[in-house]
């Protein structure tokens, strides 16, 4: 059996697309696990009168604690072999399931999909020609601090055993995927996991996203970045200078938000530490050319920096990323 969880909240425009993607599986051995996290709105409403015509549905409300608790919450009361994270507002296609588990084998702790971005619901998925690789938890440890690994835990099937012990850090609001990512990648190193690029997940993408600088206020992309860098070093040292540098780029991406949101004082604080401490490090010579303009800006000073910030946000807008390249993830 296939474990899915599905942490709602406030989505009741939303969820009954995702469930039905879900519903029609055609692996249907399947528990789907929704957990409720406090809605205000309809959403529970919309999960019980589905739940009410699949009784492989089974949800659970609890109050509102974030995604990482009601992951969490999953988890712990998931039954399946496998287990699968799906957004509430994304979609799957019908042979999701199917395919994923067709490529397990006896030393294989997850397989991970290809990812289409969306804006409708009505989006088709198409089976066609794709590839797939094998490739060492170690070898993607390494591209998960570097930043060439998708750090999202949706279109992935886990197996169950090698993840049952492994938390969403329930403190961590944003990012909290990538340290999730980065426990089951340390924990299973001798193991393998396949990456096929058969799109079988739809990440829905709002019309209103039209950039991401859009800040929310959160440091918890340095905290997590921190985080990784205080474990590699006590017990992967080979890979500390690497997760130096994502500590350091953690900071750049931060700072990025920070210029183009609101000038108070908290965020004059916080401009000034991270600052500080990026130019602290020194200048990245082992970091990509974006990177060391945006360290190069930096150091010549706010104005400078705000302008080439507002630049790379023109460029890289959400809208002219979505019509550039709509996958969300490569071989």
């Amino acid at each position: 059996m296939i474990s899915i969880i599905i942490p709602v909240y406030n989505l009741e425009d939303n969820i009954e697309n995702c469930l039905n993607s879900v519903c029609q599986q055609t692996f249907r051995d399947i528990e789907i696990i929704v957990v409720n996290d406090g809605s205000t709105d309809c959403t529970l409403e919309v999960c019980d009168k589905i739940a009410a015509r699949d009784s492989r549905i089974h949800v659970i409300t609890q109050e509102n604690k974030g995604v990482s608790v009601a992951r969490n919450t999953g988890i712990r009361v998931a039954q399946g072999e496998y287990i699968m994270f799906v957004d509430g507002d994304d979609i799957i296609s019908p042979w999701c399931v199917e395919h994923l588990l067709s490529y397990f084998n006896g030393d294989t702790v997850a397989v991970i999909g290809d990812s289409a971005r969306i804006r409708t619901y009505e989006y088709s998925f198409e089976k066609g020609e794709h590839s797939e690789r094998s490739i060492t938890c170690a070898d993607s440890l390494k591209l998960l601090i570097e930043g060439r690994f998708p750090i999202g835990v949706w279109a992935i099937l886990f197996r169950r055993e090698c993840v049952v012990k492994i938390r969403f850090p329930e403190k961590i609001r944003h990012n909290e995927d990538k340290y999730f990512l980065f426990q089951f990648l340390m924990a299973n190193q001798n193991k393998n996991l396949i990456r096929t690029s058969e799109k079988v997940y739809g990440y829905y993408v709002r019309e209103s996203s039209v950039t991401k600088a859009k800040w929310n206020g959160s440091t918890d992309v340095v905290k997590v970045a921190d985080k990784i860098l205080s474990v590699v070093e006590d017990t992967k040292p080979e890979l500390a200078e690497i997760a130096k540098l994502a500590a350091q780029g953690a900071r750049l991406q931060l700072l990025k938000d920070i210029v183009l949101a609101e000038n108070n004082q908290r965020n004059k604080v916080l401009y000034k530490k991270y600052r500080r401490e990026v130019l602290a490090a020194g200048f990245p010579k082992a970091s990509g050319t974006r990177a060391k303009t945006m360290y190069a800006a930096l150091f010549l000073g706010r104005r400078t920096y705000t302008g080439l910030v507002k630049l790379y946000y023109k460029l890289y807008s959400e809208d002219r990323r979505f019509k550039v390249n709509e996958a969300q993830t490569s071989l």
